[in-house]
């Protein structure tokens, strides 16, 4: 099957995967003199075919819940240019990343990463009964020399003023913004890459084998949809390292084999990583936006003077009503202009804003073939 169709079966499926993955955490108990684990990992060797002889340093990070992106759900079929711009649905999203960074021992592949607290509670999902955590294993080159391995990177709102002037709205780290100013209008995103680079990791997706830390409290629910391993037993309260295979998103596809083991004693081996998969980590970038256009227009309700947001000819037009605009650039920013629609659904079924009968005058779809 041709890697396209592939991507579009996990932007589906990440739907109804996501929807459902909530919950706000364990207590953190982690109060330690030392470690509460020490996990052993492995770098695959064929990972230094890409390194540039930077110093290699090991981090732990742990999963958070991904960003349901409609405008990538609903519309990278139609746009080649969108879907070249979406993350991979299916991909480990960043939530934290544990203060630690061991380089690797005399034999230049292995790492030993003390952990001295408990997963954040941001990041441990379920119920009051029981909740999970679920790590990766991240290894790559420390290019800035500050003895750190930050392999995500930072966004900022770009936001003008809503009297007398712009600015630039606070920046977020991984993948979380401060709080828009007050009295500005969003107008998109500007992305800080990190200043590391990734070489490997043992869980970076579902669509690929995975060697994923895990923290259990309480009960185990075995059909949560966060980051879910059909086919894999129960792991064990406390931490564990889970084997799993890919995920089957092929009709039809049965759960690959599975082994939960001990993480004080197992080796969690960190595999080479693909162009898109450290694209994907490093951009992190918010999921596209629907903007109301007269909100950006310098006729309409929200317009202070402002020329129109899109640049001339770079609009691809998906409707009459619908207007798409990516950004340039490694980390591109999407939004989907709709003349009717929600900020959080273009079709919602009792729209907040509709302007189908008075759209902007630089609206740049009049007429477009749906």
């Amino acid at each position: 099957m041709r890697a396209a169709s592939v991507r579009q079966i996990g932007l589906g499926m990440g739907c109804a995967l996501l929807i459902s993955a909530c919950g706000s955490g364990v207590t953190d108990l982690s109060a330690s003199s030392g470690p509460l684990l020490t996990v052993h990992a492995r770098l695959d060797p064929a990972a230094l075919a890409t390194a540039t002889g930077a110093p290699l340093r090991a981090s732990v990070v742990w999963a958070a819940v991904p960003g349901l992106d409609i405008v990538c759900l609903r519309y990278a079929a139609k746009s080649p240019k969108l879907a070249a711009a979406c993350p991979d649905p299916l991909r480990l999203r960043p939530g934290s990343i544990e203060p630690v960074f061991p380089a690797p021992n005399a034999d230049g592949l292995s790492f030993d990463i003390p952990l001295s607290r408990l997963p954040a509670t941001s990041v441990s999902v379920g119920t009051v009964t029981g909740r999970i955590a679920w790590g990766s294993v991240l290894v790559g080159e420390d290019l800035d020399g500050d003895g750190q391995a930050v392999f995500s990177g930072r966004w900022r709102r770009n936001q003008v003023q809503g009297s007398g002037g712009g600015g630039m709205g606070g920046s977020g780290a991984a993948g979380n913004p401060d709080g828009a100013t007050d009295g500005a209008t969003d107008t998109g995103i500007t992305v800080l890459p990190p200043k590391d680079g990734l070489l490997a990791a043992s869980f970076i997706t579902l669509l690929e084998p995975q060697q994923r830390l895990g923290f259990r409290e309480g009960d185990f629910d075995a059909g949560s949809l966060f980051y879910p391993a059909p086919g894999c037993p129960q792991p064990p309260k406390g931490f564990s390292v889970v084997r799993a295979s890919a995920y089957p998103i092929l009709p039809g596809s049965l759960p690959g084999p599975c082994q939960v083991d001990d993480p004080a004693t197992g080796v969690v081996k960190a595999a080479p990583v693909g162009a898109a998969q450290v694209r994907d980590l490093a951009c992190n970038t918010p999921p596209g936006r629907v903007q109301n256009p007269n909100q950006a227009d310098h006729n309409g309700p929200g317009g202070m003077g402002r020329p129109a947001p899109i640049p001339k000819g770079t609009a691809e037009c998906l409707s009459p009503e619908l207007a798409l605009y990516v950004g340039d650039g490694n980390c591109p920013s999407v939004t989907l202009y709709a003349l009717k629609g929600c900020s959080e659904d273009p079709e919602c079924k009792k729209p907040d804003w509709d302007v189908v009968k008075t759209p902007p005058d630089w609206w740049p779809c009049t007429g477009a073939t749906p």
